[in-house]
């Protein structure tokens, strides 16, 4: 079957590295994925790979089967009022007032709220969901991106800083760095009197965020039911025991 795909936040850098995936032919588990709608507050371009570029105002250009979002918080919750449509949410930076309509969506239609969208980011929380409390342990996280990124803590780090509540390690003390044009680096550091552990995961290219943030979109194009889905449900690797 073909999927038509919509990009909310298309003349960003996540929306273009989509758009091309798509344009070159993407598929997944035997389907066919095809850019279809486009949507872009900033004006910087009127076409992408051949579709053109409308605003919020504008009319759909065909209807999708499901939307990916790379976009701004405002533009995100203003553009649920107009869809009736799966989405993968992938922006960052949301109040607890916008995350609370983006629940109220998700009880009519499905939704991933995916922070960080590749898979090796993802295998990082799953092993943190294993982690043993209690351990003799001083933890602080560390994450940096490009100077254009606004929202500090990213929501990858506050992804990960939920988990470890969840296992019993409070407050964890985090770091923000914001230089250049670096991709996304996470660490977590454990650290004692007399040694100290690691974990570490860094993007070498946003071609991973696109073709996870596709995986997850043809994830949720065949979910039947409403709900609030997470990154790790597309991966197979969501721990629902620590839920």
């Amino acid at each position: 079957m073909i999927y038509k795909v919509g990009i909310l936040g298309a003349s960003g850098r996540m929306g273009l590295q989509i758009a091309g995936l798509l344009q070159d032919g993407f598929s997944y588990g035997g389907n066919s994925f095809e850019l279809a709608d486009a949507l872009s507050g900033s004006g910087k371009l009127k076409s992408i790979e051949g579709i053109p570029v409308r605003t919020l105002e504008e009319p759909p250009r065909e209807p999708v089967h499901v939307w990916i979002d790379f976009s701004t918080p405002q533009a995100t919750v203003a553009f649920l009022d107009r869809i009736e449509t799966p989405i993968v949410i992938a922006t960052t930076g949301f109040t607890e007032s916008q995350l609370a309509k983006i629940h109220a969506y998700a009880e009519r239609f499905p939704v991933m709220l995916a922070p960080n969208t590749s898979p090796g980011m993802n295998l990082f929380l799953h092993w943190l969901e294993k982690l043993p409390e209690g351990l003799k342990f001083d933890l602080n996280l560390s994450e940096e991106h490009h100077i254009h990124k606004k929202d500090a803590p990213s929501g990858t780090a506050k992804s990960l800083l939920e988990v470890l509540r969840g296992r019993g390690y409070g407050e964890v003390p985090v770091q923000s760095v914001r230089a250049g044009g670096i991709r996304g680096v996470h660490t977590l550091k454990f650290a004692a009197a007399d040694e100290t552990i690691e974990i570490r995961h860094e993007a070498l290219d946003r071609r991973v965020f696109a073709e996870g943030a596709l995986v997850a979109a043809a994830f949720l194009v065949k979910q039947k039911k409403a709900g609030l889905y997470k990154m790790a449900d597309a991966l197979g690797t969501r721990n629902k025991d620590n839920e």
